[in-house]
This record gives structure tokens, sequence and C-alpha cells, in this order.
């Protein structure tokens, strides 16, 4: 059974990104196209494709559990001499970024080895000289890091770097419906893994109950998944699961005034196409204002 390479991470968004991606230029970090700012939260592991919607489901559950949030980031530290870096610390004082890290870890992850100190690198290996130099002279810096989303990365084989296989928003997963015909509705920025592997059926998203004509497979969730794709995406996913099985979605950007819906033929005439382009259009305005919310406060 094939096997993929995954870590899952906080990426780092807006003001701080450009930021820590011009410190990570500036410092010649050589991982700099291979993977975007993050705050690792499970450490790489090797993990059977089978096993892949069990990591996507914890990350669903912990998602339940936390709505999005800012932490202080910054001065520059160094972890020196366990390993010769330049990284960010992330001030989480309250602990719930180090609650979601325990969520969201456990097998098929591989445990880590240490204890869980977030922060997010800028360079690794390097001389003792310039780490000293580098700290030195971004000393005064202070950012924030904003946690609104769980990522999982995978490292395609081959030379390519890591991308984004699958996420999901904080707070942003809900149940609708009762019984047999519920469904989970999860809100990230890519479509997952499976949903881009199955010939789902294309509905309008104007009329998520009439037929259009059925889309062929996307290719696999490693090929389909996008170089950088992070929180500044302005893609917006709703995916329906029944069952930990997925069975539709809902994409878009958040410019557009209607998602492009995809129902599993097996599921269809259920409801599900109605209840993703309601939830879209609902997280579309929610996110809009959760960013301007999120921006002025810091969570300690």
């Amino acid at each position: 059974m094939a096997r993929l390479q995954v870590l899952v991470a906080v990426l780092v968004e807006g003001d701080a990104a450009i930021e820590v991606q011009a410190f990570r230029r500036a410092l010649g970090d050589r991982r700099l196209e291979r993977i975007a700012p993050h705050v690792t939260l499970a450490p790489p592991s090797a993990v059977a494709e089978a096993d892949v919607e069990t990591v996507i489901g914890r990350l669903h559950r912990a998602a339940r559990r936390e709505t999005p949030f800012t932490l202080p980031l910054g001065p520059p530290a160094s972890f020196v001499p366990i390993a010769p870096t330049v990284h960010l610390p992330v001030e989480d004082d309250r602990g719930r970024l180090a609650a979601l890290q325990r969520h969201v870890a456990g097998p098929p992850l591989r445990a880590q080895r240490r204890s869980f100190v977030p922060h997010v690198t800028l360079v690794a290996g390097q001389q003792p000289e310039r780490i000293a130099a580098a700290c030195a002279l971004l000393a005064g810096y202070r950012g924030l890091l904003e946690v609104s989303r769980l990522s999982l990365l995978v490292r395609p084989p081959g030379p390519g770097g890591w991308r984004t296989l699958d996420d999901v928003d904080l707070d942003g997963v809900r149940t609708v419906g009762v019984g047999p015909l519920s469904v989970e509705l999860a809100t990230g920025t890519v479509v997952g893994p499976v949903a881009t592997s199955w010939g789902l059926q294309r509905t309008d998203g104007r009329d998520p109950a009439r037929s259009v004509s059925p889309v062929e497979p996307a290719g696999t969730g490693v090929e389909s998944a996008r170089a950088g794709a992070g929180p500044d995406s302005a893609d917006l996913v709703v995916t329906a699961r029944r069952e930990g099985a997925v069975v539709g979605s809902a994409t878009g950007r958040t410019d557009a005034e209607q998602p492009l819906v995809m129902v599993d033929a097996g599921s269809r005439h259920q409801g599900i196409g109605t209840q993703l382009v309601r939830e879209w259009q609902f997280r579309r305005r929610w996110r809009a204002a959760t960013s301007v919310r999120l921006r002025p406060s810091i969570s300690r």
C-alpha cells in the first residue's frame, strides 16, 4: 500500500506571511520555495493512503472545538545548541495552540520526540555567528499569528515541495440534518483528496437540484493539491461528508456569487446540493466578517 509523507500545520497568513517570507529570503532559507511558512502541529509522518481520512477526521474534530484567534509572534530566537535555527517563537500563554496540537496528534501520525514548542522557522543549519547576527538584527520584530485554519500538507514523490492536501477552518465544521440523512459540512480552501479523485456529478450552483453534465475524475488528491495553497487563497470550499465518506463539495472564489457544486451520484436528490450552496454563501460572509474581527486583538 502506498504511503504519503504528511504533516499537520497552521500556515502563516496575512501580513505576517509576507514579513516571514522576506526574512526567510534574506537569511538564505533553502526551503523557501519548498514549504510555506508555518507552525508544525504534527511532524512529517509516512501515512498509508487509506489512513489519510483518519487524519482529516481528527482535524475536523479539533476544528469543532476552537474558534479563530491570534497570538503574538517573535522576536527571533534560536534552538542552539539543540538545533542551529533562527525562528519566531509563538506566545501561547493560554495554551490554545497547544490544545489544538494535542487534538490533532496521534496515530497514524508520528509522535513528537520533544515537547511542543510553537514556532515559525526562518532558517536552519546556520553557523553560530550568523544565528547571533540574525537574532540581533531582527530583535525588534513583533508580529501576529492568525490561527484560523488547520492544514494537512503532503510532500509528493520527486523534487517538488510540500503542498496543501486538505484543510479545515476553525469553527468551520457543523452537522446539518438528523438521522441517516445528516451530513457534516466542513469549510476550507482546497478540495480534499477524496473529492478530487471521485467523478462527482456536477450540479448548477443556482439550482442545486438540477443535474448538469457529469465531471471526469480530477486525478489523485496529491496531483491536484495546489502548491502554496493556504489561508491567503481566495478559494472557499465546503465539503459534505456522511459517516466519514465525501458525498459532495461546493467550490468557488469569495468574490463570486455562486459556487460550483458536485454531489456523489449515489447521494443525489437528498438536499445535499442545497445545503452546500447555503453553507458556502454563509461561510463566505462569515469569513469576511472574521477577517475583520481577527486582526485588531491578541489572544493571550
